[in-house]
């Protein structure tokens, strides 16, 4: 989510394959002031990382300034792109999605998927992953753009609370990535045990 003056990345830490759940965290860190969280297959997931990385480094080094989202989404996406419309043996295509967010020189957020598109938000929010339509049902009656950093966190907590409770994909507990001007947080909150019935 994208607020006035930062920006709020969270997922849950349920990785899953079949009937086989793991812990996993889903926020990566990749620059200082940029994070990005995926939805998808892990593995490729983490090579997009290290190409995100890669690319952020080499702008650095070569321009003596950190790169923009902006930029790093841009660069992401046409190497996605590449990937799959260029390369000899057609189809190939990754299996996930990133949503990159920080805060350079303004809060900016973008989200790449698997086959280069690169989307801007029109509510100022993205959601991914198998509780995403749980996610924006939540999100599009209680985003506020001018919320607080406190507001914005509980916002981003039961946003993801509610797709854990109809999405089996989702679950164990929620990482929340605060990005300002000046500070960079993360918090872990678990989820409320459900309360038995009788």
């Amino acid at each position: 989510m994208k607020f006035d003056n930062f920006v709020i990345l969270a997922c849950d830490r349920q990785a899953t394959s079949f009937h086989i759940k793991e812990e996993t965290t889903k926020y990566h860190k990749i620059t200082d002031k940029i994070y990005c969280v995926g939805a998808g297959a892990v593995t490729e997931i983490e090579y997009l990382v290290t190409v995100l990385k890669d690319i952020a480094k080499t702008y650095e080094l070569k321009f003596q300034k950190p790169i923009t989202v902006k930029s790093l989404s841009s660069a992401l996406s046409k190497y996605c792109y590449s990937k799959t419309y260029n390369n000899p043996f057609f189809g190939f295509e990754l299996f996930c999605s990133l949503i990159v967010g920080g805060y350079v020189k303004e809060p900016e957020l973008y989200l790449v998927d698997s086959v280069g598109d690169l989307l801007q938000p029109i509510e100022n929010y993205f959601a991914s992953g198998s509780g995403m339509e749980l996610i924006y049902a939540y999100l599009d009656n209680n985003y506020n753009k001018k919320a607080t950093k406190e507001k914005a966190m509980d916002i981003a907590y039961n946003a993801i609370k509610t797709a854990t409770k109809r999405d089996v994909y989702s679950n164990i507990s929620i990482d929340i990535v605060y990005i300002g001007k000046d500070k960079v947080e993360v918090v872990n909150k678990p989820l409320e045990e459900k309360k038995r019935k009788g």
